[in-house]
């Protein structure tokens, strides 16, 4: 996500999906290793913590991150290695 915001036509948790997503396939978030928490990544993305949830949730739903409440979001090995090689924007 940009400065500016989500490029227009998309959503903030969508951008923010998108971005999460990049981090992991360049290895900037390992498989294995904790997301900065909620609270970090709203700042981070200058959105709200709900907006934050909406972006994990996705995350979560295609396999991605595994969150445990009180623990933290994992990254998760399963598909991130099929998407290093790939075009993420394009697949989430």
């Amino acid at each position: 996500m940009t400065k500016q915001g989500a490029p227009k036509g998309i959503t903030k948790h969508r951008a923010i999906q998108i971005e999460l997503a990049n981090k992991m396939r360049s290895n900037k978030y390992q498989v294995g290793t904790l997301l900065p928490p909620e609270d970090l990544l709203s700042t981070e993305f200058k959105v709200s913590r709900s907006t934050i949830r909406q972006a994990l949730s996705s995350l979560e739903q295609k396999g991605l991150i595994s969150r445990k409440r009180g623990y933290g979001t994992t990254v998760m090995p399963m598909l991130i290695l099929k998407y290093r090689n790939s075009q993420v924007s394009a697949k989430i």
